[in-house]
């Protein structure tokens, strides 16, 4: 993951890794695969290298029986700190009538600090804890929830965002995930910072917003944009292209 944030957490370790191994791959790579334009343009700051986008891909399920809750939204995500859950919760301890899935699981310790914000928020009956999800539970969760919130601090892109519109449900998701084509189709909306003031803010904008328009939306970004047909073929195509260079 070519990403500032990322790059940070156990930074020492990843600096070691690129200045002695990493940035020679890069450096003498005759292209690298890049999912966002922001991703690109990180990669060619550090190394000497050409890229190419194409986005992480995902198949698409339109859900015809799904059950748009209004006040019903999910999280689902590792347990960290990066991911925002806890300014999340802020957030939604504001506003009563709201309900939160939560799926996911992380380090022991933060996890424990999650559960205790919970606690000492008194929010513990309008959130449902489910830990891991694997791909069965998280159908379910998208056939239940309104929207799926994305509040965290940084993303190269966000892959349960993706999974998310793929199963037909909406994102609220911050600006600093790159996810532009969320706005841009109308699949729900983006957040300038994940501030719990400002994810209060845009929590009453989706509760007011259609979610049926939205919904229909989220799936025909998924099927044009990141329907794994489509985004296999456009990576096989680049490669065909790559080697077919190489040969001159």
């Amino acid at each position: 993951m070519i990403e500032p944030n990322a790059l940070q957490i156990k930074g020492f370790k990843k600096q070691i890794y690129w200045q002695f191994i990493e940035k020679e791959i890069f450096n003498h790579a005759h292209s690298v695969h890049c999912i966002t334009k922001q991703e690109s343009q990180y990669s060619k700051q550090l190394a000497q290298t050409n890229t190419f986008i194409v986005p992480n891909g995902v198949s698409a399920k339109a859900l015809t029986n799904k059950n748009n809750i209004n006040n019903v939204f999910c999280f689902i995500g590792r347990i960290h700190e990066i991911k925002g859950l806890d300014l999340l919760l802020r957030a939604i301890a504001d506003i009563k009538n709201i309900k939160l899935i939560i799926a996911g699981s992380g380090i022991k310790q933060y996890e424990d600090y999650i559960l205790n914000l919970i606690k000492t928020l008194k929010i513990e009956n309008r959130i449902e804890w489910l830990g891991f999800a694997n791909e069965n539970i998280k159908y379910k969760i998208f056939l239940s929830s309104c929207c799926t919130i994305v509040p965290s601090h940084s993303e190269v892109l966000s892959i349960v965002g993706i999974e998310s519109i793929a199963n037909s449900t909406p994102v609220l998701i911050t600006r600093q995930c790159n996810f532009n084509e969320i706005e841009e189709f109308n699949a729900g909306m983006i957040m300038p910072d994940n501030n719990p003031d400002t994810i209060k803010k845009y929590l009453l904008k989706m509760l007011d917003s259609d979610i049926d328009v939205m919904s229909k939306n989220a799936y025909n970004l998924a099927m044009e944009k990141y329907d794994i047909d489509i985004v296999s073929k456009k990576i096989l195509d680049k490669f065909k292209q790559i080697i077919t260079l190489k040969k001159r």
